[in-house]
């Protein structure tokens, strides 16, 4: 099965001999090296400024990387400039004339970014195995051992710590300069979580509507032939039927569902499309292939999370019907509350498909450690034989440790709302490249770009 993996790497250290020189900082290369990386990396170069773009930033509810760029390199330090820019991206600017390298996420951590830095070396690249492998060859890997505690325990790992104890992964919509000598970092923005009551249910219906179909025509501004992974599920349906209601001018996207087999949900998918006249393709999937896709799932994992299969290896087939994959991913942990501490009423021992809030008040003081208890995702605590995996002497310094880093994120929490369902829900998404499914993104990425249609600055606002 041929996958190719993304890479995409940018380094300031007297021995960046191995990849192409971009610019300077002080007396030190800068240097980028990235193969098969989707998209493919938008460069510009203005007055001894340089701009690499990855993603497809949105300015002025259109795709354009020219337009983009002309203008960060101007306002790359202004704050409410970079509030304007919308969907995916990651900027890179190097400005020669003062010497520094700035990289500046988006607010969906959408690429994600990796950096390691020592005295006079910066590596950065959206993928930790790319950082891994360059720092084995100059042997300054330092493994760290909690990281992979909280992998096995919950299926993902907190805060901003890597594998590799130097390494950090940027937070969301944050700057981040290297001068040469230090790292400084500030957030350009941060969400808000001021209640709108004033609208009814309908009337938010109709609000979320709007905005998916907006999301779609921004996403879709540049005309590509489009694609959706059509599950059947709501998230996907929504979408599908988004995109008939705009009649867009790229039409309608060709559907794809991967499946063991021609199952129920295989043929809901086909019906979902039939009715409104997209094309529909299935795509079998053997579960005889995880074995021979693991090690490359885990390298774009890059063991940050475990390592996902099911959107791999089908470039061959999605590629001939379409130049972009949307999916709806995000639309579920935005507005169904999956992840909101909750119970199902139980009848002659069947679990209702209808959940309860349960109420967090009696968890004020305890609400890291609650939270680390009760997360739906976790693997700890749910099957103790988890932690026969780890030596027992180490087990609660591991989880104490574990418990500091999301005591540190509550507090964040805590400073931008008193709500206690906001502040369990940030646990979560304070960072959503940390999200335990956000494996699918780069799996699927490695077939075609792939574009979130949920990570949209006016839906997340909305959310």
């Amino acid at each position: 099965m041929n996958i190719k993996i993304p890479s995409f790497v940018i380094e300031i250290s007297p021995e960046n001999n191995l990849h192409r020189k971009w610019g300077h900082i002080n007396r030190y290369a800068v240097s980028i090296s990235e193969k098969d990386y989707r998209p493919v990396p938008f460069f510009y170069e203005e007055n001894e400024i340089k701009v690499c773009i990855l993603g497809n930033p949105v300015v002025k509810e259109t795709i354009n990387y020219q337009l983009v760029a002309k203008e960060l390199v101007h306002n790359y330090n202004n704050n409410s400039w970079l509030q304007t820019i919308d969907s995916e991206f990651l900027f890179i600017i190097l400005n020669q004339n003062i010497s520094t390298l700035t990289i500046i996420t988006s607010r969906f951590c959408s690429p994600p970014f990796y950096y390691f830095y020592q005295k006079d070396i910066f590596i950065g690249s959206f993928s930790f195995f790319d950082i891994t492998q360059r720092l084995k060859q100059l042997n300054m890997f330092m493994l760290r051992d909690d990281s992979l505690f909280e992998l096995i325990s919950y299926k993902r790992i907190f805060g901003h710590k890597t594998h590799e104890k130097s390494t950090v992964l940027a937070s969301s919509s944050s700057v981040i300069v290297f001068d040469g000598k230090q790292v400084s970092t500030h957030r350009y923005w941060k969400p808000s979580f001021k209640k709108n009551y004033s609208n009814n249910l309908e009337e938010n219906a109709h609000n979320l509507s709007f905005l998916i179909q907006n999301s779609i025509k921004k996403k879709t501004s540049d005309n590509p032939r489009p694609s959706l992974f059509l599950s059947g599920g709501m998230d996907a349906r929504t979408i599908l039927a988004a995109f008939n209601f705009n009649k867009l001018k790229c039409g309608l996207p060709t559907c794809f569902t991967i499946a063991k087999f021609e199952n129920r949900e295989v043929q809901v998918a086909k019906q979902l499309a039939n009715s409104i006249g997209a094309q529909h393709v299935y795509i079998p999937f053997c579960e005889s292939d995880y074995p021979k896709v693991f090690t490359t799932a885990t390298k774009i994992t890059s063991s940050m999370h475990l390592p996902f299969f099911m959107f791999l290896g089908h470039e061959k087939v999605v590629s001939k019907y379409a130049d972009v994959i949307f999916h709806g991913h995000g639309l579920d942990y935005f507005f169904q509350g999956k992840y909101l501490p909750s119970q199902s009423p139980s009848i002659l021992g069947h679990k209702l498909n209808y959940a309860k809030i349960t109420s967090l008040e009696k968890e004020r003081h305890t609400l890291d450690d609650y939270f680390l208890k009760n997360i739906p995702y976790r693997i700890l605590f749910k099957d103790p034989s988890t932690t026969s995996l780890f030596i027992n002497s180490k087990f609660n310094d591991y989880y104490e440790k574990t418990k500091e880093d999301v005591r540190i994120t509550l507090a964040e929490a805590q400073e931008l709302s008193d709500s206690l369902y906001d502040q369990y829900e940030y646990l979560t998404f304070y960072n959503f490249t940390r999200h335990y499914s956000f494996p699918d993104h780069w799996t699927m990425n490695t077939n075609l770009p792939q574009r979130t249609i949920s990570f949209d600055n006016d839906i997340y606002q909305f959310y």
